[in-house]
């Protein structure tokens, strides 16, 4: 068992020690592009080196390059990222302060608008994505300068029903938007209607009915019809065995019937209504009739 720990902490730290060396080699990539301009695949790079070993110095490296893009919300949730992230064993580059500070200048001149956002309940972990961001930078709730112009804000938090919301910035220099998420309804229990299970136990009452009327009625007249010893006697007797016979299928019929409606009553889209349901019998001379009726 220790062996097999060992070995564990063994392989993890070597697939620790792999993804740090191949960050390290995006994120040499991404200056060689930096210092061509091509800032997009920089931003790429730098993006790729932090979803294998996620530190605070690459989200600073996207920020910079962001600036250079001259794409400044995205720039300063990067280098807020970057701000939120460091640590002493994982501390921010020297130049971020420089980098902040430049940026602070450029929203100035851009006349951005800063755009707080705040999330309700408190406790809810809300992502917000705004239009033109890319599908990876949604943000927490905060304050973000963004240019004049149209945006879709889209709110999502685990259980809790999705929002969006469509705004325009103009002259205002700040703006704030809330939102408040709320639970999904919860699916209301629908019990099942008391009529289609009355239904089935007066229909399995008919089944056991009708079995025992084809027991105590039925065959002995049957038995009489065979063991009949003369032919006017034989045509009495086939008159009653003929009546009992219809009477016998009419009790199966109904028996039938009724389960089957109240199967459909119990079990599928009628079970929590109140159907209004009205049932008749009637022997006859010769046979049994049976009806029953629902309205919908």
């Amino acid at each position: 068992m220790r062996t097999s720990v060992v070995a564990a902490l063994a392989v993890g730290l070597v697939s620790g020690v792999a993804r740090a060396d191949e960050a390290a080699d995006f994120v040499a990539r991404g200056e060689a592009y930096g210092k061509d301009g091509e800032w997009t695949k920089a931003i790429d790079a730098f993006k790729a080196a932090d979803a294998q070993h996620p530190r605070a110095v690459n989200a600073c490296l996207i920020g910079l390059a962001y600036t250079r893009r001259e794409l400044w919300p995205q720039a300063e949730l990067f280098l807020a990222r970057c701000r939120q992230r460091a640590t002493a064993d994982d501390p921010a580059p020297d130049w971020v302060g420089d980098a902040e500070a430049a940026l602070t200048q450029k929203l100035v001149g851009a006349n951005a608008v800063a755009v707080t956002i705040t999330v309700g309940p408190p406790a809810a972990a809300a992502e917000i994505a705004i239009t033109g961001f890319a599908p990876d930078e949604t943000l927490s709730p905060r304050t973000l300068h963004l240019a004049p112009g149209s945006y879709t804000l889209r709110v999502s938090a685990p259980g809790y029903t999705p929002e969006a919301r469509d705004i325009t910035l103009g002259a205002a220099p700040q703006v704030a938007v809330a939102f408040v998420l709320h639970k999904p309804p919860t699916s209301r229990h629908v019990p099942p209607s008391p009529i289609g299970t009355a239904i089935l136990i007066g229909g399995g009452v008919l089944a056991l009915g009708a079995v025992g009327y084809h027991a105590f009625a039925l065959r002995p007249a049957h038995g009489d019809l065979e063991d009949a010893p003369s032919q006017g006697e034989y045509d009495d007797v086939l008159e009653v065995y003929r009546q009992r016979r219809a009477i016998t299928l009419g009790l199966y019929a109904g028996a039938a019937t009724t389960l089957a409606v109240g199967a459909i009553l119990r079990f599928t889209v009628f079970r929590g209504r109140e159907v209004p349901v009205e049932v008749s019998a009637t022997v006859r001379d010769g046979g049994a009739a049976f009806a029953l009726e629902w309205r919908r």
